[in-house]
């Protein structure tokens, strides 16, 4: 009897020592959603996201992406992070304006924001030293923050070459304060998919889009487009979040390995793609004799005055709502000018 308890004991042992050993071995794979194409900004920072991962994780942290929404469109995305039907999802916040009411604070038009490199850490910093901001991301793995460099307004058949030519024009844009500011302006925001940009703009559906240019080069849209008012109209925000319940999977070391790798991590390194397509698109548009062209002193003044009428009534319409707005907009604005070197 002894001896066979002893046995029993030994058992337990070499299976309690073969445990960590085996867990080690353990790869993880999630699946990532996001609705770009996979040679887009996005699915470039995704695809060297994947490779940086698996080389620092051993081969242990596989990320399985789905790229140009094979598995749903871009306003499924929270819906199916909350799910689990995906384990990282990638899109805007502006598709989700419930779900981030104080993120729009960093779309709001006109705000000076020169560079990816820029608005990205604007955003990152405002999420790091704002509560609200971080409540409204409280349910998930925030792995990045971030955004583009500013939005051009793109027209195929009319060029908007002072303010009051905005007037009567049917504008694509995201929803947001940029739809506030199309309205003011005199034109009629109108939602299209990314998708189906294309064709909107090539078949007149749309008289003209508000888009960074980055988005430009990966839909190939500066083929049916003709003209852009290079004014920097206003910034589109995006986020790379996990579920919550798929990142405490992980063990300690690998939730090390993921955390250093996004985040402050990902700020520093994925505007490069944002800049990469922009600068491809500005070579397209010269290749297609496309021209951009910019305001007078005299519009891009009123289309400031017209911003600042906005930011006040978003300011309003925030507190009314609970939020504080004006915190909100004074901390966005100072980090905007903290982050202003940053112009690559």
């Amino acid at each position: 009897m002894k001896k066979r308890f002893q046995l029993l004991l030994i058992a337990m042992l070499v299976a309690l020592l073969a445990t960590p050993a085996a867990a080690a071995d353990t790869v993880y794979n999630f699946t990532v959603h996001q609705h770009d194409p996979q040679t887009s900004h996005t699915g470039m920072m995704l695809d060297a996201l994947k490779a940086d991962l698996l080389e620092k994780s051993g081969g242990r942290i596989v990320l399985d992406i789905y790229h140009g929404g094979a598995m749903g469109g871009p306003r499924d995305t929270i819906d199916m992070l909350n799910n689990g039907v995906c384990d990282i999802g990638w899109g805007l916040q502006s598709y989700f304006p419930a779900n981030f009411p104080a993120s729009e604070v960093a779309s709001l038009p006109l705000l000076g924001i020169v560079s990816t490199n820029q608005t990205n850490n604007v955003v990152w910093d405002l999420y790091k030293n704002s509560e609200v901001m971080q409540q409204e991301y409280s349910k998930y793995k925030v792995l990045l923050l971030h955004g583009h460099s500013g939005s051009i307004v793109g027209t195929k058949a009319k060029k908007i070459d002072n303010f009051a030519g905005f007037r009567g024009m049917n504008i694509r844009v995201n929803a947001g304060p940029t739809t506030d500011f199309v309205g003011v302006v005199g034109a009629a925001a109108v939602g299209v998919p990314i998708t189906e940009l294309y064709n909107a703009i090539d078949n007149m559906t749309i008289d003209g889009v508000i888009t960074d240019l980055s988005a430009v080069q990966s839909f190939a849209l500066y083929e049916p487009l003709r003209y852009y008012l290079d004014e920097n109209i206003s910034v589109s925000t995006y986020f790379l979040l996990m579920n919550m319940n798929s990142y405490n999977k992980l063990p300690d070391d690998l939730k090390a390995v993921l955390d250093e790798r996004t985040g402050q991590y990902l700020v520093d390194n994925a505007y490069k793609y944002w800049v990469l397509k922009e600068d491809e698109c500005r070579a397209s548009i010269n290749r297609v004799g496309g021209e951009m062209y910019k305001f007078s002193d005299a519009d891009r003044a009123a289309m400031k005055e017209v911003a600042g009428k906005i930011a006040l009534d978003w300011i309003a319409a925030k507190e009314a709502a609970g939020l504080p707005g004006q915190k909100l907009y004074d901390l966005t604005v100072s980090l905007v000018e903290k982050y202003a070197h940053l112009n690559n």
